[in-house]
Order: C-alpha cells, then sequence, then structure tokens
C-alpha cells in the first residue's frame, strides 16, 4: 500500500541526510543509515511510477546539498547571470537525481521477487545504476567514506561499486528490521547483530590492509605536480597591461 506524501517525506529525509554525510558537513556516519527512510517508503510501492518519483526526489536533494557549488561555478567560469545560474544548478539536480529515479523505479520489482534470502539484489540494483547512469559530474556512494580510510580499503577487491554495495546493504538490513507484518522482515536483534558483524568486518580488512601497505618495502619514489585552471571569464576579457594578471597567476 502507498504511503502517498508520507513517502515523499521519508525520500526528501534520506537526500538531506546523505547531502551532510558529504563535503563540505563531512558528517559520513549518517551514509550507513541514510538510505533507511528511502527504503522504507520503497518497500511500500508496488507500481514502478511511484518508486521512480521518491527515488528521484531523494536524488535531487542529495545532488542539490552537495553540487551548490554548480551555482557559483555557472557565474564564475561560465560568466552566466545569477538567476540563469540558479536554472541551471536546479537542472543539474534534476537530472543527477534520475540516478536514484531509476534505482527507485525498479526497486519494487526486485524488492517482491527477491525475498529474505534475496535480499542482495537490492544494493546490487543499486551498484548497476549507479555505474551505468551518466553522471555530467562522477558520484558514486562509496565514496563518501574517504575521510576514514579502514572503511574503503574494501575498494580493492571491488572497487568503488562494491563500497556502494556495502553501504546500500547496511542501511537495508536495518530497513527491513522496521517492516511490520511483512514478509520480508528481520527480527531487530539479527538485523543488529548483522549490521554491526558487517561494519567489524569492512573496519577489519581495512586495518589488515592499511597494514600491510604500510609495511610493503617501498620500491620506487614517484613526484606528481597537480594545475587547475583558474582563470575567469573576466581574466579573459582583459585588456593591454591588465591583462598581464593573467600570467601574474600563472
Amino acid at each position: 500500500q502507498s504511503d502517498g506524501f508520507k513517502g515523499l517525506l521519508l525520500a526528501l529525509l534520506s537526500g538531506g541526510l546523505l547531502s551532510l554525510a558529504y563535503p563540505e558537513r563531512h558528517i559520513w556516519p549518517l551514509a550507513l543509515v541514510a538510505y533507511v527512510p528511502l527504503l522504507l517508503t520503497l518497500t511500500r510501492q508496488t507500481h514502478w511510477k511511484a518508486g521512480l518519483l521518491r527515488g528521484w526526489l531523494a536524488g535531487f536533494v542529495l545532488h542539490l546539498g552537495c553540487y551548490y557549488w554548480v551555482y557559483h561555478t555557472m557565474i564564475s567560469m561560465s560568466d552566466l547571470p545569477p538567476h540563469w545560474a540558479a536554472v541551471a544548478c536546479l537542472l543539474f539536480g534534476m537530472y543527477s537525481g534520475l540516478q536514484h529515479g531509476l534505482f527507485g523505479a525498479l526497486f519494487p520489482w526486485v524488492f517482491q521477487r527477491a525475498g529474505l534470502h534475496g535480499l542482495w539484489m537490492i544494493p546490487t540494483l543499486y551498484a548497476a545504476t549507479e555505474t551505468i547512469f551518466p553522471h555530467i559530474f562522477p558520484w558514486y556512494l562509496g565514496n563518501v567514506l574517504y575521510s576514514f580510510p579502514p572503511l574503503v580499503q574494501t575498494a580493492d577487491l571491488a572497487g568503488v561499486h562494491g563500497n556502494s554495495f556495502i553501504l546500500m546493504l547496511s542501511s537495508l538490513l536495518l530497513t527491513v528490521s522496521l517492516l511490520e507484518g511483512h514478509a520480508v522482515r528481520l527480527p531487530k536483534k539479527k538485523a543488529l547483530t548483522a549490521w554491526i558483524g558487517l561494519w567489524a568486518v569492512v573496519f577489519t580488512y581495512g586495518q589488515f590492509r592499511m597494514a600491510a601497505v604500510d609495511s610493503a618495502p617501498v620500491e620506487k619514489e614517484l613526484s606528481i605536480g597537480l594545475v587547475q585552471a583558474n582563470i575567469t571569464p573576466k581574466d579573459k576579457k582583459r585588456k593591454g597591461a591588465a591583462r598581464g594578471m593573467i600570467y601574474d597567476k600563472g
């Protein structure tokens, strides 16, 4: 049974929580549970259109919160007026949210067929949509843990999409413990035990890998330089002696 307006609020909540896990807020532990509200409302949907809307709303809020700087970039680097920069930022969020919309649209069909023993299909679905969606700026859920290295070392097993799988599974384990009267339900104690066990394994593996890499002998050193353009449209329009500041920046 659909949950109407309440479901839309749950989707918005997930998008907001996850955006807080990324820079500049950096509250990364939120990513371990951020998808619970969205997953709760998706489990109540039977039609792909309802799932699409809820997934898209979560993705829209997420990308708008993470990529707010697109507004300023459109002004400083593309010389757009503020109102058009705002439109560009909104369009960017609307488009980028479609990845979560695709996940939400397919979720009801997969969830109804997965059962309790097929829950792995849900994080697999998420990782698949994350992989195939053509983002303007590459974006992966697994990157959110970058500021806590022990939890990202599993990327050497399945890449960043493997980390995304783990994060979605984390929220899913908590979600199925909250499904009262649902065929796909895990008792709260078992769900919490599985959740703690999941992150204990990930953390232990991360500590092991970091220690192994740190103790490995250094065979070769490499110096790396990074160059980023810092010339704005206004700089390019400068004439005469004022144009010399471009070279000063270099």
